[in-house]
């Protein structure tokens, strides 16, 4: 399920809409679906995101960035690197605040 921050409460109900066209057995039962509609619907959506995003303040700038949706390290780092190893900890077997490393193979 995709989290929505507030100011993109329009984009989520368009998106459900969108969601309704796209599936063929809805609640009338089994049904065509619409392209155009379809087509139509995501230009607005489109539109509107253009919009939204065009037009931040500060605050919902850091929203975005913040948003728990976005891509963490972990993401990158599983995606770019194979055989990734986190060293962390200290000589004395402990785990440093300042001292953490890692090793992969590109």
């Amino acid at each position: 399920m995709k989290n929505y921050l507030n100011f993109e409460n329009d984009i989520k109900n368009l998106e459900d809409e969108l969601e309704k066209l796209k599936d063929p057995y809805n609640q009338s039962g089994l049904s065509e679906v619409d392209t155009n509609k379809i087509s139509k619907l995501q230009e607005e959506i489109d539109k509107n995101l253009n919009n939204i995003y065009s037009n931040l303040d500060a605050w919902q700038t850091t929203m975005v960035a913040r948003h728990e949706d976005r891509p963490k390290s972990k993401f990158f780092i599983d995606n770019l690197f194979e055989d990734f190893i986190s060293l962390a900890g200290d000589r004395y077997y402990g785990r440093g605040q300042i001292s953490n490393n890692w090793g992969c193979k590109i």
